[in-house]
């Protein structure tokens, strides 16, 4: 592990300008001195070989999928009761203040049914497959026929 120091770089209104530096635990990583965030200084390393990437079984993927889409379905179905009992609210309070007026609850029924129906699209729609080896081999031969 690197070794921590405190380097001063310039006056700012509040005093000397200071930030920790160390020493890199990645190759071609380093923290930029004003704002701390970690950028790529260089062009040497290179992410891990595939195979050390994905080490995961298909069954492990197969239950995180399943557990995040029961997840999705359970918040589906906690957000349609919240928007139910505040449609209710809203049309008993446009029915007690004037009842013979604009609907003004219609905009909020509406705007909540399209955020409704993004979260049952992602709790009962299509199931994202991620990508294939055939997918990747097949855009991998069509960037060899381009070039």
């Amino acid at each position: 592990m690197g070794s921590l120091s405190v380097q001063e770089t310039g006056q700012s209104p509040g005093g000397p300008l200071r930030w920790m530096t160390t020493q890199p635990l990645f190759p071609g990583v380093d923290r930029t001195p004003l704002t701390g965030r970690l950028t790529t200084t260089s062009t040497e390393h290179t992410p891990p070989p595939l195979e050390y990437v994905t080490n995961v079984t298909d069954q492990d993927d197969i239950r995180k999928a399943a557990v995040s889409r029961l997840k999705a379905q359970s918040a589906f179905w906690r957000l349609l009761i919240t928007f139910a009992i505040l449609w209710v609210a809203m049309i008993v309070i446009w029915a007690l203040g004037s009842p013979h007026s604009y609907f003004w609850p219609a905009w909020v029924i509406f705007g909540t049914g399209i955020a409704l129906a993004f979260s049952g699209m992602n709790a009962f729609g299509p199931r994202n497959k991620g990508i294939s080896q055939a997918k990747i081999d097949e855009e991998m031969k069509k960037f060899e026929s381009d070039s």
